[in-house]
C-alpha cells in the first residue's frame, strides 16, 4: 500500500479556487446570461438603440468581458481574504494519505477519515496538483511537489485509479 505525506499551504488553496472557478458551468452560464441581459437592457436606451447591429454586438461582447473581469476579480479578492484570515484547521498543514484495500485514509492533526473506493467520484491531474474527488463536492488536493520523482507521482495516481476501477 502507498502512503504519502505532504503539506498544504494557503497558496495551494488559492490555486485550487482559481482552477475550480472557471469549471463551474452553472455559475459561468448564469454570469453569461446575467451580463448579456444587463447589456441588452442598456441597449434599450435611445442613444444606443439607434446604433448599428455591429455596434450592439460589440457592445454586448465587451460588456460581457468586462462583467466577467469584475466578477472574477472580486471572487479572487474575497477568496484571498478568506484564505488569508481564516484558520482552515485540518486543511492547511500536514496531511498523510494512505492507499488501503478498504479505501483512502487521510490523517491530519485534526481528523482521520476513511473514504471508501466505491464512493470515489474522479481523479484529475494538472501540472502541479493531483485532485482526488472523494465525492462530487469533496476532494483532496495533493501537490505533486510532495513526490520525489514524476514516476512516483504516476505510480500513486495509478494505484488510486486501480482501486477506483475495482470498486
Amino acid at each position: 500500500m502507498a502512503t504519502i505525506r505532504y503539506s498544504l499551504h494557503r497558496g495551494d488553496l488559492l490555486r485550487w479556487q482559481l482552477y475550480g472557478l472557471p469549471r463551474q458551468r452553472v455559475i459561468m452560464s448564469f454570469l453569461l446570461i446575467a451580463s448579456t441581459l444587463m447589456a441588452g437592457l442598456s441597449l434599450r436606451e435611445p442613444d444606443l438603440a439607434a446604433r448599428s447591429l455591429a455596434f450592439k454586438i460589440t457592445f454586448v461582447v465587451l460588456f460581457d468581458i468586462l462583467f466577467f473581469g469584475v466578477v472574477v476579480t472580486l471572487q479572487v479578492a474575497l477568496v484571498g481574504m478568506t484564505l488569508l484570515w481564516g484558520k482552515h484547521r485540518g486543511l492547511v498543514g500536514e496531511h498523510v494519505l494512505e492507499v488501503r484495500d478498504d479505501g483512502l485514509l487521510e490523517r491530519t492533526a485534526f481528523n482521520e477519515s476513511l473514504h471508501r473506493w466505491a464512493g470515489f467520484h474522479k481523479v484529475k491531474r494538472t501540472r502541479s496538483y493531483l485532485y482526488l474527488y472523494v465525492t462530487d463536492a469533496m476532494l483532496h488536493i495533493v501537490p505533486l511537489r510532495c513526490f520525489t520523482t514524476p514516476e512516483e507521482a504516476k505510480a500513486f495516481e495509478d494505484e488510486i485509479r486501480k482501486h477506483i476501477k475495482t470498486a
